[in-house]
């Protein structure tokens, strides 16, 4: 019996929560819509919470919870299950009971009605058949009882949400009531993974509504308030109510076996069993059946009399804590939006945006200079900027330099946020095609190095092949850029782009200057650019040396490449080779022409010693 009346109870009170809205929101039903229009500010918090509490209980009127139980009921057979159930009871307390104790029951109230209770305990307490239809009905009117509630729950929010837009269009404007929905929407994002799956009726009623409060409205109703009623309220209420209903059917019931008028309807006092055929008899009276439905209905109706302030409560604070929220974020807004009708008229055009850029202004100026910008048409022409360009405000002196970039750049104002030239130059550091020529480069690396540099700078790369530019630039950092600048100035665009190339290979050459300037005195840049490439060997030294000869590589630039060692080496051995057997060929030829002169005065001294002994023979 103890299981089966927390069954009942909470089949009770769903079927009491069941009432307060009976009727499907498919017929059609709906109600009057609320007029919150002229509520003043001060009091708006307690009378948005009256109104909802009101209205709960205005729906729960409509519900009859008595007809959903008797339905629940025939449908479920319940009198048939008790009337079988009470003719098995009867028979086991015969068995069980004594002759004279059965006897005395006809002649003794006490004993009689202590049968009754024995018999009422085994039907209600005991019975597994009975305990069991009170099982299925609790399911069953459960069920129903939490979709009826969620949907008025549901509605309630809506009437909530319709009162609220109302009063804020009332006290402010409707654009205000657009900041309202966009702070919904940034607390819908901040719950997106907490949607609750509403039941068809609710999630009906509420797309139904959709247009009239707004998507955001409707998905804070659907995401917020419906899961905490559903997962706090909604679910405590049915729990309490089962606990309410615990052990009430048996002590409902007793008080329905009337012992006096069973005493009267007993005809024979000598048959021991004519008291408990009289309680079998009382038992399975339709009045029985009755009261207990009476109980259970009338438990379900002060349960959700109770609940219907709870749940007030829960929408209204939910509410109204948003609009606080929208307040306090766009309170300065608001503030504005009565004292400037410049703003104001901004404010209608696009809520979001003008606040926007008035919490982005007083930020960076003060509130009076905001006004003399409202005034001279300033702010209205930085309200019609992209809002992608409102960074640019940041900076000092922010509204006039916005300004003058939207005039220098036209529409490419947002490009020259996105790769954030505004940081480092002024619109009057350069002119519209110096700027074009810039943003046509495309490359937010490449760019934003090059808006470190000085403009003539800036020009000197923008002269070679863009494609090369970026390709060398992920490679250099602004110094090298500026020094790359500083050596295009001095090459035609052949020997500029071949420059590039031997960067990108080997960014490291930027490094040292002097292997940049030698490798700009070669005769052939490309040449001097495979020289730089080809690894050093023997065949190379031979190679690059005919290549510094013949003037196609500069001498210097040999040197960088092989250093002191190797030249020494490579060169400056073979030209001592070349020395020595130089110096040995003069000091041969030398040698050869003493000789020659030797033999040459040798034979003269010999024809002149012939020619003196010819007389005397």
């Amino acid at each position: 019996m103890k299981r089966l009346l927390p069954i009942i109870l909470i089949f009770c009170f769903i079927l009491h929560t069941t009432s307060v809205y009976a009727a499907p929101i498919s017929q059609g039903l709906d109600y009057i819509a609320p007029n919150c229009a002229d509520i003043n500010e001060d009091v708006f918090r307690v009378e948005l919470n009256r109104q909802v509490e009101n209205f709960i209980k205005n729906e729960a009127t409509k519900t009859n919870i008595r007809s959903l139980i008797e339905e629940k009921w025939s449908n479920l057979s319940i009198n048939s299950a008790i009337d079988s159930e009470v003719d098995k009871a009867v028979d086991r307390v015969k068995s069980n009971t004594g002759y004279w104790g059965r006897f005395i029951s006809n002649w003794r109230p006490g004993k009689a009605k202590a049968l009754a209770q024995e018999v009422i305990e085994l039907v209600f307490d005991t019975s597994p058949v009975v305990q069991g239809k009170f099982q299925e009905l609790t399911e069953t009117v459960a069920e129903d009882f939490s979709t009826k509630l969620e949907t008025i729950s549901v509605k309630s929010s809506t009437y909530a949400m319709e009162c609220l837009q109302q009063f804020i269009g009332g006290q402010y404007s409707q654009p205000v009531v657009e900041i309202f929905s966009e702070n919904l929407e940034s607390s819908i994002k901040s719950t997106d993974g907490e949607s609750t799956n509403l039941k068809p009726e609710s999630l009906l009623f509420l797309k139904s509504h959709k247009l009239a409060i707004g998507g955001a409205a409707y998905l804070f109703i659907r995401n917020t308030i419906a899961k905490k009623l559903v997962d706090q309220v909604i679910s405590r209420v049915v729990q309490q109510v089962g606990e309410r209903i615990a052990g009430r059917i048996a002590e409902s019931v007793i008080p329905i076996v009337d012992i006096v008028m069973l005493f009267q309807t007993i005809g024979d006092f000598a048959n021991p069993n004519a008291a408990l055929n009289e309680i079998q008899i009382s038992l399975k009276k339709p009045e029985v059946k009755e009261k207990i439905k009476e109980q259970i209905t009338d438990s379900i109706q002060k349960q959700l009399d109770a609940q219907s302030s709870a749940i007030g409560i829960q929408i209204s604070s939910a509410l109204y804590s948003q609009w606080q929220g929208a307040k306090d974020r766009f309170r300065e807004a608001l503030n504005f939006s009565k004292e400037s009708p410049e703003f104001l008229k901004l404010l209608e055009a696009n809520p979001a945006k003008a606040s926007l850029l008035l919490e982005t202004l007083l930020e960076n100026m003060s509130r009076n200079e905001l006004r003399e910008s409202l005034q001279s048409g300033t702010f209205k022409q930085a309200f019609f900027l992209p809002e992608s360009t409102y960074p640019i405000l940041n900076r000092p002196n922010g509204l006039p330099l916005l300004l003058e970039w939207s005039n220098l750049a036209g529409r490419k104002i947002g490009d020259v946020v996105k790769l954030e030239i505004y940081k480092h130059k002024s619109p009057k550091d350069l002119d519209s095609q110096l700027l074009s020529d810039i943003l046509s480069v495309n490359d937010p690396s490449t760019v934003s190095k090059l808006s470190l540099l000085d403009v003539n700078s800036i020009r000197k790369l923008l002269s070679v092949s863009k494609r090369n530019l970026i390709s060398v630039s992920v490679h250099l950092s602004p110094e090298d850029l500026q020094k790359l600048a500083g050596y295009l100035g001095e090459l035609d665009q052949l020997r500029a782009n071949q420059l590039l190339k031997l960067l990108n290979d080997d960014p490291s050459v930027i490094k040292n200057p002097n292997v940049v300037k030698h490798i700009l005195e070669s005769q052939d840049i490309s040449a001097a650019l495979e020289f730089r490439k080809t690894p050093k060997s023997l065949l190379s030294v031979v190679r690059d040396t005919l290549g510094t000869f013949t003037g196609v590589v500069s001498l210097k630039l040999f040197l960088d490449k092989y250093g002191i060692p190797m030249n020494f080496f490579f060169i400056g051995v073979p030209l001592l080779f070349l020395l020595a057997v130089a110096v040995v060929m003069w000091f041969y030829r030398k040698w050869l022409e003493i000789v020659k002169l030797q033999i040459s005065l040798d034979n003269s001294d010999a024809n002149k010693s012939g020619s003196s002994t010819e007389p005397g023979n």
